[in-house]
C-alpha cells in the first residue's frame, strides 16, 4: 500500500505559498494553473493512495507516516510523545478523495466566476489554503495537530466569507465561522487527559496504552481520527 498524504498535504500548501507571494504579479492563466496545478496533484495522489489500498489485505490497510517528532520524553513518571504524522485508512482515503476532488471543481467552476475580480491571485490562495487545512483535517495521525486542522479551516473559511472586505455585507458575515473555534474547547479536554494519562496524543496508541507494568490496557472503542 502507498501512502502518499504527506504529498496530498503538500500540494495545496505550496500552491498558497506561490499566489501569496508572487500572485500579485502573475498573469490569470498561471494563477490558475498554480491553484489548479495544486489541488489536481493532491487529488492525484489521494486516489493513487485510495487505489493501491485496494489490492492490499484488509488488515493491513491502515498506514501512518510520522514526519516529524516534536516532543519526546521518556521520563518514565510523565512520558510524553507529541509528534506530526499523516495517517491512512480506507475512511481517511475516501475523504482525501472527496475533499481533494471537490475542491478541484469549486476551483474549476470560480474561475468564471471570479474572472474580473482584481484579487484573483488571493481568492484562490485562500482557496488553496482552504484545501491544506482540510486535507490536514482528515489525515493527521493525532489529536493535536487534528485541532489545528480544525483552527485553520475556521480561519480559511473567514477568509474565504470576507473576501470582499469592501462590502459591509462581507464584513459582517465574516466573523460567522469564529464562534466555531470555541468548540476546540471540548476536544482539547480529552486530549489534555489523553496526554497526561497515557503521555502520547496519537489517536491509534491511545488505543493501546501501556501500563507500566508493561501490560496492554485495551480500550473499548479503537478511536479513529478520520472519522471525526
Amino acid at each position: 500500500m502507498i501512502n502518499l498524504s504527506p504529498l496530498v498535504l503538500l500540494m495545496p500548501l505550496l500552491g498558497f505559498i506561490i499566489l501569496g507571494i508572487v500572485g500579485r504579479v502573475l498573469p490569470r492563466s498561471v494563477i490558475l494553473t498554480v491553484a489548479w496545478g495544486a489541488c489536481g496533484l493532491a487529488f492525484l495522489f489521494a486516489a493513487i493512495s485510495f487505489f493501491s489500498m485496494l489490492g492490499t489485505p484488509v488488515a493491513n490497510r491502515t498506514s501512518d507516516l510520522v514526519l516529524y517528532t516534536w516532543v519526546s520524553s521518556n521520563d518514565p513518571q510523565a512520558p510524553l510523545q507529541i509528534s506530526f504524522g499523516q495517517f491512512l485508512d480506507p475512511l481517511s482515503a475516501i475523504m482525501l478523495m472527496v475533499v481533494t476532488g471537490v475542491g478541484l471543481l469549486i476551483h474549476i467552476y470560480s474561475a468564471g466566476y471570479m474572472e474580473d475580480d482584481p484579487s484573483f491571485w488571493r481568492f484562490f490562495a485562500f482557496m488553496n489554503f482552504f484545501i491544506f487545512a482540510m486535507v490536514l483535517l482528515v489525515s493527521a495521525d493525532n489529536f493535536l495537530f487534528l485541532l489545528v486542522g480544525w483552527a485553520l479551516v475556521g480561519l480559511a473559511s473567514f477568509l474565504l466569507i470576507g473576501f470582499w472586505y469592501t462590502r459591509r455585507s462581507a464584513v459582517a458575515a465574516a466573523p460567522l465561522p469564529l464562534p466555531g473555534l470555541y468548540g476546540q474547547i471540548g476536544p482539547v479536554t480529552p486530549l489534555h487527559v489523553a496526554t497526561g494519562r497515557y503521555g502520547r496524543s496519537h489517536a491509534c496508541k491511545c488505543a493501546h496504552p501501556r501500563r507500566h507494568d508493561g501490560h496492554s490496557r485495551r480500550l473499548s472503542r479503537r478511536p479513529r481520527l478520520s472519522s471525526l
